[in-house]
C-alpha cells in the first residue's frame, strides 16, 4: 500500500486503473458508463495523439505499448518497495562486485546480480526487472527480522524449504520464536493485481451509479 500511495506510486496507479478499465471493458469484463467512459475514451485520445505526434519525429509506437508500460512500471514500483529494506538497502561497497556478477552467471542468482550493482542504481533495475525478481522470490518467498540464533538483529532471505529449520534453529536459540517478522514476498504481486483489478472495478461500478 505504501508503495501505491506515494508521490510516484499513486499516479501510476491510477494510469495503470485507467489502462487496466479500458481492456476490461473491451473483453465485455465491465460495463463503463459516464465519467468513467469519458476517462477512459480521453486517456485513449491523449495516447493516440501522443503516438502521432511522435510518428512526426520517426518514432511508432502502437498506443497498447504505452498502456503495457504504465501497468508494467506500476508492478515495478511496488516490487522496488517491497526490497528496499532488504535487498536494495544492503550497503556492500567493499564487496568484489565482479565475484558477485560471476556468481550470478555461474549460478542464476538473482540477489547476487542485484548486488554487484552500485546501491544507487538497485531501484531503478528493480523497477524495470521486476520479473528477475519475482522468479527469485519464487524461490525465495521469505525475509525474516528479528533476533537471528547468534542473538543479533537481522533481515534474512529464506528459500520455501529451509524456513522451518530456521524457525527450529531460532527457537532453540531464544526458547522462543517471538519477536519474528515474516514477509511472504509471493503476495506482493497476488495484492497489487488484485488492488488495480478490484479498484478498477469498483470505480466502474460506482461511475455507472453516478452517471
Amino acid at each position: 500500500m505504501s508503495a501505491i500511495f506515494s508521490l510516484f506510486g499513486l499516479p501510476v496507479f491510477l494510469l495503470a486503473m485507467v489502462g487496466a478499465a479500458k481492456y476490461l471493458q473491451l473483453f465485455d469484463l465491465i460495463e463503463l458508463k459516464g465519467w468513467a467512459l469519458s476517462i477512459v475514451e480521453t486517456q485513449a485520445d491523449v495516447l493516440e495523439e501522443i503516438a502521432e505526434a511522435a510518428a512526426a519525429y520517426g518514432i511508432k509506437f502502437p498506443a497498447i505499448l504505452a498502456d503495457a508500460a504504465i501497468m508494467y512500471l506500476s508492478v515495478g514500483n511496488t516490487m522496488a518497495r517491497a526490497e528496499k529494506n532488504d535487498l536494495v538497502s544492503v550497503d556492500n561497497d567493499d564487496s568484489n562486485h565482479w565475484a558477485l556478477f560471476k556468481e550470478w552467471l555461474t549460478r542464476g542468482r538473482v540477489d547476487s546480480l542485484l548486488l554487484s550493482l552500485p546501491k544507487i542504481t538497485r531501484d531503478g533495475f528493480v523497477r524495470i526487472c521486476w520479473p528477475l525478481m519475482m522468479l527469485y522470490r519464487l524461490k525465495t518467498p521469505f525475509v525474516v527480522s528479528g533476533p537471528g540464533p547468534s542473538g543479533d538483529t537481522i533481515s534474512s532471505s529464506v528459500p520455501r524449504r529451509e524456513l522451518v529449520a530456521f524457525a527450529h534453529m531460532v527457537t532453540e536459540a531464544h526458547q522462543t520464536w517471538k519477536g519474528q517478522s515474516v514477509q511472504d514476498f509471493r503476495q506482493i504481486f497476488v495484492w497489487h493485481v488484485v488492488l488495480v483489478l478490484g479498484a478498477t472495478s469498483l470505480s466502474a461500478y460506482v461511475f455507472k451509479l453516478l452517471g
